[in-house]
């Protein structure tokens, strides 16, 4: 078992994470991506989530082509980490199917952000909140992200 970035255990080996990104074929969730791949993140699968009309289209990332899945047919056991950037509507209505799964979930939606149960993290400012028991964090948004740094 190694130590994640966020504390826990996980059963996976070094570069043997699986990693999902509902909104994968969006800008964000294509930048999500290229900052994965520029920090090198120890991806071993790759699995591109997205709503019905973008779902069996084909994306290029981490030096192979992937399908595309539908984000309300995929069974999320098994995916280490999930981001969600497709929609509120869409992390409200599977970010606790993902959670059940045992995902890790950074939501960048305004779906979580108001909780007080889920953290609202800017990593360089209050990373600590993220424990590890942590399974859900959300992100504030873009420019109150900029205004905070």
């Amino acid at each position: 078992m190694e130590k994640t970035q966020w504390g826990g255990r996980t059963s996976v080996a070094a570069g043997t994470k699986r990693i999902g990104i509902v909104g994968a074929t969006g800008v964000v969730g294509q930048a999500m991506v290229q900052v994965l791949e520029e920090r090198r993140f120890p991806v071993a699968e790759y699995v591109p989530i997205a709503t019905e009309q973008s779902a069996r289209k084909k994306v290029d990332a981490f030096g192979r082509k992937w399908a595309v899945q539908d984000a309300y047919q995929i069974d999320f056991r098994g995916i280490d980490y999930c981001l969600f950037t497709a929609g509120a509507r869409v992390s409200k209505d599977l970010v606790p199917k993902a959670l059940d799964a045992g995902c890790r979930i950074v939501d960048n939606t305004t779906a979580f952000r108001m909780e007080n149960d889920v953290p609202l993290v800017i990593p360089e400012i209050n990373g600590s909140l993220i424990t590890a028991e942590t399974r859900l964090a959300s992100c504030p948004n873009c420019t109150a992200i900029v205004l905070l740094m």
